[in-house]
């Protein structure tokens, strides 16, 4: 096996909080995810996503790192070392995942060792994570995850490949794996382990609770800046200050249902609880997405053009929540509730 040649950076301008991570990491937040064994012991899904609501609250930017490194870790507390990751959160690293193919997605094709080509796009994190999982379409066919030390692969990074409207702070670049020789020690779990029901649907109760956190995040900010404005008096935005309170309780019971769902059926091999898994899933994601934009339109109405000057921290937590919850397939998420929903009727 060739050495690896190092990693290249096109342009250091990355914004990853990497203050924020120090904080998640004196609160042992880091290494809950494998301490605690998320998602596998009784009751711990509702505190997963309560947590992740709060560090969304914090910074969407954050949150949205933070839950691919919790997802990274509950991958490798099922399909992998689970020892080995706990010695490398002792050593600083952090794990996320990269599963979104640029035009010429990452393959990898076995010779000696694998050869990977290709590239990752909205690698969150890139430059800055040491041990992402990469999903790879193998030559003989499906697509399988790599658990890769960043600092021994080969690749580069495009820090011009995000321009972004909101999340800068997620660093989420594209990443260039051409050249890469990996070992077979990076293989992580089987050949389609990645895509199993209902885990991966599931897994969007994650991004949800980030989301709604953000969203609780601009519903508080917007009550101080009544108080400073001396307009909690106003009926107008006594009415306004009340549909966002019902809009941010409904989302926390969607959370709240999420996680009881996810006891009982986030790791179900019968099709009946996984169905139950993915539905629930489904209109948790949306229901929070309608829940945000509801609230982004209320607090936007609310404090007006005077709100959105700096040094305001609206603007830019308005544009962060708009970018994240643009998230993967939002039609098709609706079409299977609707498909689900029908079929019972």
């Amino acid at each position: 096996m060739t050495a690896a040649r190092p990693a290249k950076l096109l342009k250091t301008t990355s914004t990853f909080p990497a203050e924020e991570f120090r904080k998640l990491s004196a609160e042992g937040l880091l290494e809950a995810p494998l301490r605690e064994g998320w998602g596998a012991l009784p009751n711990t899904h509702g505190r997963v996503l309560d947590i992740l609501r709060d560090v969304g609250a914090r910074d969407l930017s954050t949150g949205r790192l933070y839950e691919g490194h919790v997802n990274a870790l509950m991958l490798i507390a099922k399909y992998g070392d689970v020892q080995a990751a706990r010695l490398d959160l002792q050593e600083g690293r952090i794990f996320g995942v990269w599963n979104t193919d640029a035009l010429d997605g990452v393959r990898a094709r076995l010779h000696n060792v694998f050869h990977l080509s290709g590239r990752k796009a909205f690698a969150s994190g890139a430059g800055s994570l040491t041990r992402p999982i990469v999903t790879a379409e193998l030559e003989s066919g499906g697509r399988q995850m790599f658990l890769l030390p960043m600092e021994s692969t080969a690749h580069s990074v495009d820090f011009d490949s995000w321009q972004p409207m909101g999340m800068k702070g997620s660093d989420s670049f594209t990443v260039n794996f051409t050249g890469a020789e990996v070992a077979g020690g990076t293989l992580l779990g089987s050949v389609g382990d990645y895509y199993r029901q209902p885990a991966f649907s599931g897994g969007a109760i994650r991004f949800a609770a980030v989301q709604l956190g953000g969203a609780e995040r601009l519903a508080k900010d917007f009550v101080v800046w009544l108080q400073k404005q001396n307009r909690t008096e106003d009926p107008y935005q006594q009415a306004r200050a009340g549909e966002i309170e019902i809009a941010i309780t409904s989302g926390r019971q969607w959370i709240a249902s999420a996680a009881r769902e996810a006891e009982l059926n986030f790791n179900a091999v019968d099709e009946p609880g996984i169905g139950r898994m993915i539905q629930v899933a489904n209109m948790t994601r949306l229901a929070i997405e309608r829940i945000c934009l509801d609230v982004m339109e209320l607090v936007t109405r609310g404090i007006g053009a005077r709100g959105l000057l700096g040094p305001s921290s609206f603007e830019k937590q308005l544009r962060d929540l708009a970018m994240y919850l643009r998230q993967p397939a939002p039609d098709e998420a609706l079409a299977a509730v609707g498909r689900r929903a029908l079929r019972r009727a």
